[in-house]
C-alpha cells in the first residue's frame, strides 16, 4: 500500500475515534495507531481537509490532548 492510500485510511480511522473519544490523549493515539507524534500532527492536518462540503470538522489540540467537532454548514 502506498504511504499516500495508508494515511488517508489511517485518517478516516482516525475521525471516529476520535469523536467518540473527545479529549483523547496524544499518547493514547499514537499507540492505538502505531505511529508517533510526527505522523500524529500530519494526520490531524490531514483530517482538516477530510469531508463533504458542509461536514465539516474543527480540530481542537492543546499539549497533549484532541478532540474534534462537526462544524456548522455556512450555507
Amino acid at each position: 500500500m502506498s504511504d499516500s492510500i495508508a494515511r488517508v485510511s489511517r485518517a478516516f480511522d482516525l475521525i471516529p475515534y476520535i469523536l467518540r473519544n473527545p479529549g483523547v490523549s496524544f499518547n493514547e493515539l499514537e499507540e492505538k495507531f502505531a505511529i508517533n507524534t510526527k505522523e500524529l500532527l500530519l494526520e490531524l492536518n490531514l483530517i482538516f481537509c477530510c469531508g463533504l462540503p458542509g461536514d465539516r470538522k474543527s480540530t481542537r489540540l492543546n499539549s497533549s490532548h484532541v478532540a474534534l467537532s462537526r462544524m456548522p454548514s455556512s450555507a
